[in-house]
């Protein structure tokens, strides 16, 4: 999997939430906006229709409010997204609490680079954000994730965000991974897990979004990971609280529900909790 094509769709899902920046809840989206993520984005949503555009947003907003919430009841707490690509999470924080942001090396560096130009100028707050490189199919990434997190537990109980990643790894990557946070993260600590399930995999959205990865941003279509509701509700050490989907979210936060099934590629969504009886 090249890191190039995870950078396009890095560009691509920001400009996205770009375009309804009210419904993402990420005002600052339109910082990565750039000839290349409009050409992407837009061949997206015409390929896919414009209501994933919606679930798009959605996910952003979702994974904010629920940063938030847990943000009031812990005000001491740190943030680790795992595989961050653009997003702007950190800065919904208060300036006090810190994040961990983990991805490749060159998105790191551009996304550093640019937040502290941006910074410099005034156009973005202040916000205590360390960039972590890592690629997590290799061998010593769980073990360097661990560390990590142990670091990080000084700061309190802290939130892991799972948005745009599971899909992409080996399904032993992916039970190393939840093994490590289910064994290092403190008490009262959250996952937000974000995951195809087996139900999408033939689905006429899949296929077609199959096809724009592998024509559009040439991603080899070889394969991704579908993870069953069963594999986030039977972890050892975190506790599943919460199961949704797109339209479940869409009646969370809109007044109006336009996502009608099979008008657009559905996602789990699930909440974990760490040292819930």
């Amino acid at each position: 999997m090249s890191v190039n094509k995870i950078s396009d769709t890095a560009f691509m899902i920001s400009w996205i939430r770009s375009g309804q920046p009210t419904l993402s809840g990420d005002p600052w989206a339109s910082v990565w906006n750039t000839r290349r993520a409009a050409q992407i984005g837009s061949g997206y949503l015409e390929a896919m229709g414009s209501l994933n555009g919606r679930a798009c947003c959605l996910r952003n907003r979702y994974i904010a409010e629920r940063l938030l919430t847990f943000e009031q009841a812990h005000p001491r707490m740190s943030l680790l997204n795992i595989a961050a690509g653009f997003s702007m999470y950190p800065f919904r924080l208060k300036p006090t609490n810190s994040t961990v942001d983990l991805d490749f090396p060159h998105v790191n560096a551009f996304k550093k680079e640019t937040i502290e130009k941006l910074q410099a100028a005034g156009e973005l707050p202040k916000r205590k954000i360390e960039f972590l490189s890592l690629d997590l199919q290799t061998d010593d990434a769980i073990q360097e994730l661990r560390n990590t997190i142990q670091k990080q537990t000084k700061y309190g109980p802290m939130f892991i965000i799972l948005e745009g990643i599971l899909y992409y790894l080996d399904l032993a990557v992916v039970r190393l991974l939840f093994q490590a946070l289910a064994e290092e993260l403190p008490a009262e600590s959250q996952v937000i897990a974000v995951a195809w399930s087996p139900k999408i995999k033939h689905t006429a959205k899949m296929e077609t979004a199959r096809t724009f990865f592998a024509q559009d941003i040439q991603r080899a279509d070889n394969h991704y990971t579908y993870l069953a509701p069963s594999f986030f509700t039977n972890l050892d050490s975190l506790k599943c609280t919460e199961q949704l989907g797109y339209r479940d979210i869409e009646k969370e936060f809109c007044n109006e529900q336009l996502l009608a099934e099979g008008t657009f590629l559905d996602e789990s969504f699930y909440l974990l909790k760490k040292g819930v009886k």
